[in-house]
């Protein structure tokens, strides 16, 4: 406990002076999950969330169901099956808590984002594969959601980030096909900072990419070092989280310099302690703490992080 304390008095310090350069280090903590379909168990989950509660919120993408777990990882309920009624998912590939009251869900190959309630109840359906309205989706990847009710989504087919309101409309798009600056392939994962810069995994491109809240390019992260980054997590200590998907790692970038701070894994998959394979989706905790979805092994991994700047 001294230790953990000692780090988090050292991390608020650091976290003040930007002008210096960030160091990440990490420690695993805690695995939760086998490969299966029974309580306890994922099959290729893709995306985890956290409420404000401490509860997990997992895609448990193989098998059609999001499931909840509380803080220490026991199991708590789940929603889903597979097919395209209500309450049922076709590859649920990204979720999101927002600003707590709801759980948003990217339902990939249904095309329509799901929101339900903290206790799993249905709350609306956004779009859908036969749905005629003001939003058209295709299949889906990551999802985001803001304190201010944004909700961003990005789109595989259309090659896009796209920012839904309220009104279940389309407010702004991102992207396009392309390998230009501001042009996204495949992209998946996403997230969202406090000033509400878009951070995109441009899964086929093999960087990220920053838009600002208007949809405007500000500058890509990882060229020529990240293979399909498949997850991000943006931290308000001025760090980067990114699950370096094809590599089987965890980088840690500083915002401020642009430089690798910290990794953790690959190059080549593994399942022992500290190794991953084709980890995915990411989630910060306000414990000073990263889940990481390793979706090749079947399950979630948690880490202790301990950020100074000198």
């Amino acid at each position: 406990m001294v230790v953990i304390s000692l780090w988090l008095l050292l991390g608020n310090a650091f976290a003040q002076d930007t002008a210096k350069k960030a160091h990440v280090a990490m420690r695993q903590v805690a695995e939760y999950g086998v490969k299966g379909s029974g309580t306890g168990e994922f099959l290729d989950p893709r995306d985890v969330a956290i409420d404000p509660s401490g509860n997990l919120l997992i895609a448990d993408t193989g098998n059609h169901r999001v499931v909840k777990l509380n803080i220490k990882g026991g199991y708590l309920a789940e929603v889903g099956a597979f097919g395209w009624d209500d309450r049922q998912f076709n590859e649920p590939t990204g979720v999101s808590t927002g600003t707590g009251l709801e759980i948003y869900v990217s339902d990939s190959q249904n095309q329509r984002i799901a929101v339900y309630s903290q206790h799993l109840k249905l709350v609306a359906l956004v779009g859908g594969r036969y749905v005629e309205g003001a939003l058209a989706l295709g299949r889906l990847g990551g999802i985001a959601s803001t304190p201010e009710g944004e909700i961003y989504v990005t789109d595989h087919d259309l090659d896009q980030v796209i920012q839904v309101s309220t009104f279940s409309r389309t407010d702004r798009t991102f992207g396009g096909y392309g390998y230009g600056t501001c042009e996204l392939r495949g992209p998946s994962a996403l997230d969202v900072d406090d000033e509400g810069r878009v951070y995109a995994c441009d899964t086929e491109n093999d960087r990220i990419v920053v838009f600002d809240r208007y949809g405007n390019y500000d500058r890509e992260i990882g060229k020529d070092l990240l293979s399909k980054p498949s997850g991000v997590a943006v931290s308000s200590k001025r760090v980067l989280f990114v699950s370096d998907s094809g590599a089987h790692r965890l980088l840690a970038f500083d915002l401020v310099t642009g430089e690798v701070a910290g990794r953790m894994g690959g190059p080549k998959p593994g399942s022992e302690r500290g190794r991953f394979d084709t980890p995915m989706g990411l989630a910060l905790s306000d414990r000073d703490e990263i889940l990481v979805v390793d979706s090749g092994n079947h399950r979630i991994l948690k880490f202790k992080l301990l950020v100074l700047r000198k």
